[in-house]
């Protein structure tokens, strides 16, 4: 009983880390999509500026629905 007890305890802590890593990742993309969002609001971008930032906003973007998909 003490011995499923550890293990279970450990197999919760294994599950918890890997939450983190995945939430942080998840924040640093956010903070990236706010200074793509900050840097598009300006209003000295050219259009092609604009939509290279857009497309960067895109893919970071896919790359949060993949983290928030794949960590498990």
């Amino acid at each position: 009983s003490l011995r499923s007890a550890s293990l279970n305890v450990s197999q919760a802590s294994s599950v918890l880390q890997v939450a983190d890593g995945g939430a942080e990742q998840i924040q640093q993309a956010l903070g990236r999509l706010n200074e793509l969002a900050t840097q598009a609001n300006s209003g000295t971008l050219s259009a092609a500026n604009r939509e290279a930032l857009n497309r960067e906003f895109t893919q970071v973007r896919a790359e949060i629905g993949r983290i928030a998909r794949e960590t498990n």
